[in-house]
């Protein structure tokens, strides 16, 4: 009796069923989602003369919002390459910030972005990408939905926990806290080295009050969750699922996401993808790949992989 009105507090859908769209009635654009859930949205778009010939959507980490691609939007948009990104449910400018939502939502507003932009887009090859918890959601996304409309996936230190000694024990003494005391906060340092990430990226991740600084008990416990979903319904698929191809990044300075749990996602990736599975793992790269000081590297590779993924009739619109 005295637990009875304990436990974890996560956001809950709304209880309206609708077609997701785009609303840019005003200055500032949102994806409402199927349940009529409004999440800010933001597209770096090249030049009016060039006319995109790929699209790229961008899902943040957890904490950040979706200037997490204030970087690489740009220089993709240069390229020809329109690209997207939203806050994700309950960080950055969405309602309730810092509370973690019920499991099935972040995979069901990426499904929304992504019927979204097939609407408005319907001949361009579309790019999904996600850096630490984005690379979990795009995960829960392929294993829940081997034939999810996309034509490639951009992993950038996905958040994995697979092949982890202990971490069920560490579940544990995490699931207790959540459920004695989830509203406890945690306050979470951003301030990294200096000369780690970029300048603009250090400063939004320490100053902007759309990033997340203090961490609930039970939406960290949800976060924990969700990524060993992420690492064990991809272990979960048949060994002749076909998954869109997939650059995957990590760094050897990443003290987030450990080498061994990416390790096991590749091992455990279905053998009937891995021939389009692309895998590098960076010397002095930190987790946060896409805001790492050394963006010409990053963008070296995604360069590479996406004039080897996107097919030679991309259209131009």
């Amino acid at each position: 009796m005295l637990l009875s009105g304990c436990g974890p507090h996560y956001l809950a859908a709304n209880d309206i069923h609708q077609a997701p769209y785009l609303d840019e009635s005003s200055a500032s654009r949102h994806l409402v989602t199927r349940d009529a859930t409004s999440l800010a949205w933001e597209s770096w778009q090249p030049a009016q003369a060039t006319p995109p010939r790929a699209m790229l959507l961008g899902l943040h980490s957890y904490g950040d919002f979706r200037l997490a691609y204030a970087d690489l939007g740009p220089w993709l948009a240069g390229r020809g390459i329109v690209t997207y990104a939203y806050d994700q449910r309950g960080f950055g400018e969405s309602s309730q910030q810092g509370r973690w939502p019920e499991p099935p939502l972040l995979v069901e507003d990426l499904v929304d972005a992504i019927t979204v932009l097939r609407q408005r887009h319907p001949n361009l090859s579309l790019i999904v990408a996600g850096e630490s918890m984005g690379g979990s959601v795009i995960l829960n996304a392929l294993a829940q939905h081997p034939a999810l409309s996309i034509d490639g996936s951009l992993l950038a230190a996905p958040g994995v926990r697979g092949g982890i000694r202990w971490r069920y024990l560490y579940n544990a003494g995490l699931w207790t806290a959540a459920h004695l005391i989830p509203a406890t906060s945690v306050e979470v340092p951003r301030r990294y080295p200096e000369g780690e990430l970029q300048p603009a990226a250090a400063r939004r991740l320490a100053e902007d009050s759309r990033v997340v600084h203090s961490v609930r008990l039970d939406a960290y416990y949800g976060l924990i969750r969700f990524t060993d979903h992420a690492s064990d319904d991809i272990a979960a698929l048949s060994a002749d699922t076909r998954l869109p191809p997939t650059l995957l990044l990590h760094g050897d300075r990443d003290k987030t996401v450990t080498r061994v749990a990416i390790e096991r996602l590749v091992s455990d990736w279905p053998s009937a993808s891995r021939d389009t599975l692309e895998i590098h793992y960076l010397p002095e790269a930190p987790h946060l790949l896409l805001q790492w000081h050394d963006s010409d590297q990053i963008r070296g590779r995604i360069a590479h992989w996406l004039a080897e993924t996107l097919p030679a009739r991309a259209s131009q619109e």
